[in-house]
């Protein structure tokens, strides 16, 4: 599993290169599903892992266009303004992405 380090500064900066994983944002949704995930809910974090399904499934369209397909335009300006208020790192987004999995949570499990 990815250690989190809350002194990363840009989106998809990390500190811990796994050889077998090239992508920075495979490494951000690992990041999102093994650390952030499995605090907040450990039971849907389980589940995920039971059906196996990789958070790459379902993060990367989420990640690569900012949850700008999740939403009606209005709101995607909205969470945009928010995710870039907090800086360039868009630490902000690994909470929505938790947000959006918990939305759907009962639906998932």
């Amino acid at each position: 599993a990815m250690k989190y380090d809350p002194r990363v500064t840009t989106p998809f900066e990390s500190k811990d290169l796994l050889p077998f994983q090239t992508s920075a944002i495979a490494r951000k949704l690992d990041k999102i599903h093994e650390v952030l995930l499995k605090r907040a809910d450990e039971q849907l974090y389980y589940r995920l892992q039971d059906l196996g399904i990789p958070p790459q499934t379902y993060g990367i369209r989420w990640i690569r266009l900012l949850f700008g397909r999740e939403f009606h335009l209005p709101s995607v300006l909205q969470l945009w303004d928010a995710l870039f208020a907090e800086g360039t790192s868009l630490a902000l987004m690994d909470y929505v992405f938790i947000t959006m999995l918990m939305q759907i949570r009962e639906t998932l499990l």
